[in-house]
């Protein structure tokens, strides 16, 4: 059994995406230029460190699957004594009994939760009042790209950036224009288009932050509050509109918009990703 890692394999280990990798480099090229070592020795310095690595891996992936079969095991164990308790209680005429430690054990009356079954009589009908959802086609999407389709949906967004940039214009304090420029588009989480609006010469592209549910209604409730949100009349009505008309679920301990499909809520979710990437700045957190 190994009880210790090679120096290497430490310095792999502590990498991680939003950790420098400076070290590393410095530290693997120093191993590289080594003149102590052999050609030979260094590759299996490098490999052997690499397949420790995956070693670790395949143990944990084991572990884990032991793990989640125990548990497993264990949630049917305890929710099988639970039911045969009961039942030897209810043989004995108990309905409850206390203890020192654990205040007591009481029974409880069953529990029956109806199933409601919904039978759809015409599905154009109910789509036309607006009980319907929509999203990506991922699969599509990546066969147009891939087929050479990119080009369309670079220029689609570079003439969009450049109708913000000239039709949303500034003023200075003298009333004189003032160049707007859009310095940063958040996109979702689709590397592939992200990579290709950035080969077409402006690295403003990059994966957008998507906040919890709940630090979404948060972020709005500040910027409301202290006058830092502003909307430009007759171009944001869809935004509005999902904002006024948003419904939050009853369930929930915080207020969490339904994404069920009931109601449409893109736009809004939209314009938070675009606000996300300054959430503490925003929001004014450092945590």
């Amino acid at each position: 059994m190994k009880l210790l890692n090679y120096k290497l394999q430490n310095q792999i280990e502590a990498l991680g995406e939003n950790k420098p990798t400076n070290y590393f480099k410095d530290y693997l090229k120093a191993v590289l230029e080594d003149t102590n070592t052999t050609y030979f020795q260094k590759c299996d310095y490098l490999g052997l460190s690499l397949s420790e690595i995956k070693s670790k891996i395949d143990t944990l992936s084991g572990d884990i699957s032991e793990l989640q079969e125990l548990k497993k095991n264990l949630s049917t164990a305890l929710e099988m004594a639970k039911e045969l308790i009961a039942e030897i209680f209810i043989e004995n005429g108990i309905d409850r009994i206390d203890g020192n430690i654990i205040s007591s054990l009481t029974l409880s009356k069953e529990s029956t939760k109806p199933k409601d079954e919904i039978r759809i009589l015409d599905e154009n009908a109910l789509m036309d009042l607006g009980y319907v959802k929509f999203s990506i086609d991922m699969d599509a999407l990546k066969a147009d790209i891939n087929a050479g389709k990119a080009d369309e949906l670079k220029d689609f967004v570079y003439r969009f950036i450049s109708y913000i940039e000239t039709g949303y214009g500034l003023k200075d304090i003298n009333g004189n224009d003032k160049p707007l420029y859009v310095g940063e588009c958040n996109c979702d989480h689709i590397d592939v288009i992200i990579n290709s609006l950035n080969e077409a010469g402006r690295y403003i592209f990059g994966k957008t932050y998507k906040p919890p549910l709940a630090d979404r209604v948060y972020l709005y409730s500040i910027l409301l509050a202290t006058g830092r949100l502003k909307f430009v009349e007759g171009e944001t009505d869809d935004l509005l509109d999902e904002m006024v008309n948003l419904v939050y679920d009853d369930k929930a301990d915080e207020p969490i918009p339904l994404d069920d499909g009931s109601m449409q809520i893109d736009t809004y979710d939209s314009s938070v990703y675009a606000l996300s990437s300054r959430w503490h700045y925003l929001t004014g957190l450092t945590h």
